[in-house]
């Protein structure tokens, strides 16, 4: 796994031997922002599938640390849970993941998803509403939140919701081909 803070630390280290290293500064203002932006799956979280395509069976222990490195850890140790059925283990991880980094937000994408197999939908409603918060035009978070408000019986406001979500589908498709 990556260690961003680590980066950083060195970063700043090689700016205050030499202040005048344009490069360093540019990668360290990269960073900073990386960090401050919200967090997407295809951005920040490696690919941990071994050659077969499968992921590992390893036990792990549950302190990985409160930093990108440890949420990216609980975030990976989530989706094995989730993948096994195993919704309440799976929603304290993303939990844990979402903790260090607020603004993960396939964090919460998956805590979402954990949180309506375990029907608590009300839950769910916010985690999709902190989620599109972060990452206003991704669809997959309008489709979650439009499968919860339908439990919850908001069927116009889920109709809504996925009136959006196609809407945006549609914006990316477009864009994609231009």
């Amino acid at each position: 796994m990556k260690h961003y803070e680590e980066a950083l630390s060195a970063y700043e280290q090689a700016l205050e031997l030499n202040p005048d290293i344009s490069g360093v500064l540019d990668n360290k203002n990269r960073l900073q922002k990386m960090l401050q932006t919200p967090l997407m799956l295809s951005e920040l979280v490696e690919n941990d599938e071994d050659e077969t395509g499968e992921y590992g069976e390893e036990e792990y222990e549950y302190n990985y640390g409160d930093n990108v490195t440890g949420a990216i850890a609980y975030y990976h140790q989530g989706v094995r849970l989730k993948q096994k059925q195993q919704y309440d283990e799976a929603a304290q991880l993303f939990k844990k993941a979402i903790q260090p980094v607020p603004t993960f937000t396939n964090a919460y994408h998956e805590l979402g998803y954990v949180l309506q197999q375990l029907k608590r939908h009300r839950e769910a409603f916010t985690t999709y509403e902190q989620a599109i918060k972060l990452a206003s035009t991704e669809p997959s978070l309008r489709k979650g939140k439009a499968e919860v408000l339908e439990k919850l019986g908001r069927l116009e406001e889920a109709k809504q919701t996925r009136d959006v979500a196609k809407a945006l589908t549609e914006n990316v498709t477009k864009k994609s081909t231009e």
